[in-house]
């Protein structure tokens, strides 16, 4: 019997046998993903069968478009011109990320590698950790200075995070707009 559970509370604790159920459809024979699993089906307000399908759907995204990426020269310069730093843990044991909206100087012909680069630094963000078995996130979001003509090519709100926030547990943890 696993105690991860515990740490989220008697709520979590009172929903195992249904994190068991999802556990049963999914082939999971461990406990390492329980917080995990117990943050799908809070999404899906406790409804087994579309936790599945949504961890089937992660799982899916996960084999068959992130393992696909090609890292390319453009993404390496976007990542080292900083538009998204991982800035450490919160006290929640979120991982921390810092976005400056005004770095990103989106070209409509190089969306895709910005997409593929967001969405690797997002899956790192919600890596399954020890201290961190909700596998969430917090993004500082700093548009001092952003452009609106040169950021509407692709927003991060709107262009990259919803897609990509269906496929993950809860929601990223919280946006603060700075």
């Amino acid at each position: 019997m696993s105690f991860a559970l515990h740490e989220l509370g008697p709520e979590a604790v009172s929903y195992r046998h249904l994190v068991d159920e999802v556990k049963l459809q999914l082939n999971i024979t461990h406990d390492g993903f329980d917080c995990w699993i117990y943050a799908f089906l809070e999404k899906k307000k406790y409804d087994v069968q579309r936790a599945v399908e949504k961890l089937q759907r992660r799982f899916a995204m996960g084999v068959g478009e992130l393992a696909t990426y090609t890292f390319t020269d453009y993404m390496s310069e976007s990542l080292r011109s900083g538009i998204i730093q991982c800035v450490g843990e919160d006290k929640m044991c979120r991982v921390v990320f810092y976005v400056v909206t005004a770095r990103d100087k989106p070209v409509s012909a190089r969306r895709e590698e910005s997409k593929a680069n967001f969405d690797m630094m997002v899956s790192y963000g919600v890596r399954l950790r020890a201290e961190n078995k909700r596998c969430q996130m917090a993004m500082l979001i700093n548009q001092e200075k952003a452009s609106l003509w040169s950021n509407t090519d692709m927003n991060l709100p709107g262009g990259h995070c919803p897609p990509r926030l269906e496929v993950l547990p809860g929601r990223c943890g919280q946006d603060i707009r700075l």
